[in-house]
């Protein structure tokens, strides 16, 4: 009903289909007997699976008819939280509930885990793996440095217009984005180039451009 009301029955269509689907499909898998009797390992192939599944459903535009309505109501007033952050919350609430109820800490602990690893995968199929860092570097040498890095790396750089506060000297900052395994590269040009200059790494998680993410496609 709140999908009804939030996104409408033509949507809530295709999310019928997969509520049918995963219903039958379940039946269909229990029959057989479980993989592997370990708990811990059952976690986190469990989690993998379910958070791969989750997240292909939300690329498809669609739901499970569970909790994940309530995620996209959510997504839809807090753009900036990750959908598989939404789900770990949502699902760690309830089986912390759980837990207490059925009065079984070991089986809360180990989906506590099943919850993490699949809110992880979900991101991870939901976003891909653009995670990259953001780069600040000051030096004297900003020129050499910004020409080695485009040239070895082939990444854009743009100039910022920068003063100190103290001297009140003028210098351009390098800023730059690199995916996280060419980082350590661009350090090395870094410290070849000019050993006393000014380095900030930060994480940046979501980047939109060229190369990245379509600035225009869906926030899911």
């Amino acid at each position: 009903l709140l999908g009804i009301w939030k996104f409408g029955v033509k949507f809530m269509t295709s999310t019928f289909v997969v509520i049918v689907l995963n219903s039958l499909l379940t039946n269909v898998l229990a029959g057989y007997s479980a993989v592997t009797s370990e708990p811990l390992l059952a976690c986190l192939a469990g989690g993998i699976l379910i958070g791969a599944g989750i997240g292909l459903i939300f690329r498809a535009g669609t739901t499970t008819g569970g909790t994940d309505i309530i995620v996209k109501v959510i997504k839809m007033r807090y753009k900036h939280l990750k959908t598989g952050f939404l789900f770990m919350v949502i699902d760690l609430a309830i089986v912390a509930v759980s837990g207490i109820i059925f009065h079984n800490v070991n089986i809360a602990l180990y989906a506590f885990i099943a919850v993490f690893v699949s809110g992880r995968t979900m991101d991870r199929v939901l976003y891909g793996s653009d995670e990259a860092r953001l780069v600040y570097i000051i030096s004297r040498e900003y020129e050499r440095i910004a020409q080695r890095a485009m040239e070895e790396l082939d990444i854009g750089m743009t100039l910022l217009a920068g003063e100190g506060a103290y001297s009140r000297q003028k210098r351009d900052v390098i800023m730059c984005v690199v995916r996280k395994q060419m980082a350590p590269r661009l350090e090395d040009i870094v410290k070849e180039e000019d050993a006393a200059s000014f380095l900030i790494i930060t994480s940046a998680n979501e980047i939109y451009g060229e190369g990245y993410k379509n600035i225009l496609s869906t926030r899911l």
